[in-house]
């Protein structure tokens, strides 16, 4: 957690934790387009402070990926900074809060799902002996998501080793087995509060408050009085191999919600990787009644991973914070990976739980 306070531009000018978290109008939503154009023309008025100054493109970005509810706040606060007396250099603050508050808390992938070790259901029990209450939830998680994802990678169809050795079943020919993850979806590094450090304990209530003020469709998904409950949810997870969950924390991969029961798979730097990737996730198939990874978890993500393709804005925020292979993924087994991926063209659809 970085060690400076995150403060909004309209911090002492508004009520933080009401009028900034209030709905806008009805009305506000009917001149939508008049309002967008007036804060995009403050934008693009404003002036850089030097030559590395991107706040007109992180600002643009904002107002151009953000879901139209989000937008609406995002221009209100650029023209109650704006305006009446055209003072621009406030956005600059602005950019900094939207930084600092939403792109690099989700790009702060700690605590990753750990590697399934217990996919059975039937043997949770004796799983459980002696863990904590968090280790324990943290392997019913992992079990629950399995069940759910039909024992394999959401993304490529590998099916998950260990399911298959506890069940005694072979690999099914064609197809590959290796240890999967339960990866979540907005991060874990986000479920506590250091209580000791009262700098972090308000900068992570403000990550809060800005996730939900500028994603308004997570607000009634989001217990600030219970984030590792939020967190740790089953709807916060998917199963996937180490090698491409890296992929979907570098945000080089996400999720769009086209129905009820399929995503398409969107991928943002095309690689070789992308001919193995499915490109529509269909859940619903197995009849388990677990949740499926939530809609709106997964449009952050998604969002967040369009604001951070235009024009180098991740290169220059966050470059170098995240690697690209994730830890734990099976290092004996990458090589094979890699070139399996590469092999042949990946299935139209993955049917989760076929």
């Amino acid at each position: 957690m970085e060690q400076y306070d995150i403060q909004h531009p309209l911090f002492e000018r508004l009520d933080w934790y009401s009028e900034l978290s209030s709905p806008l109008s009805t009305a506000d939503n009917e001149h939508y387009t008049e309002e967008k154009e007036k804060a995009t023309r403050h934008v693009d008025l404003y002036h850089k402070t030097d030559s590395d100054d991107d706040t007109a493109e992180i600002l643009d970005a904002f107002l151009e990926y953000l879901p139209q509810a989000g937008q609406l706040n995002l221009i209100s606060e650029i023209l109650e900074i704006c305006e009446p007396d055209q003072d621009r250099t406030e956005l600059k603050t602005l950019r900094n809060f939207l930084v600092d508050a939403v792109l690099r808390p989700m790009m702060r992938r700690k605590g990753r799902g750990c590697r399934s070790r217990t996919p059975s259901v039937s043997s949770a029990a004796s799983s459980f002996s002696g863990k904590s209450e968090i280790g324990e939830r943290q392997e019913q998680l992992r079990q629950e998501a399995l069940l759910r994802d039909g024992g394999r990678c959401v993304l490529t169809g590998f099916y998950d080793r260990e399911s298959l050795k506890r069940d005694n079943r072979a690999v099914p020919r064609g197809c590959f087995a290796l240890r999967t993850r339960c990866a979540h979806i907005l991060p874990l590094s986000l479920r506590k509060f250091n209580e000791r450090t009262g700098m972090q304990t308000r900068n992570i209530a403000t990550i809060w408050w800005a996730l939900r003020r500028y994603f308004p469709n997570t607000v009634p998904k989001i217990n600030t009085s219970d984030l590792e409950g939020t967190l740790n949810q089953v709807s916060n997870t998917f199963t996937v191999i180490g090698e491409v969950q890296g992929m979907f924390d570098n945000f080089e991969i996400a999720f769009r919600a086209t129905s009820e029961t399929d995503f398409a798979v969107e991928l943002f730097l095309r690689d070789e990787y992308d001919r193995r990737i499915n490109e529509v996730v269909r859940y619903g198939t197995n009849n388990t009644g677990i949740a499926a990874p939530d809609r709106d978890f997964l449009d952050v993500h998604r969002r967040v991973g369009q604001i951070l393709r235009v024009g180098g804005i991740r290169i220059s925020i966050l470059s170098g914070s995240i690697d690209r292979n994730t830890p734990g993924s099976c290092p004996d087994t990458g090589d094979t990976v890699r070139r399996w991926l590469l092999s042949s063209e990946s299935p139209d659809v993955n049917l989760v739980g076929v």
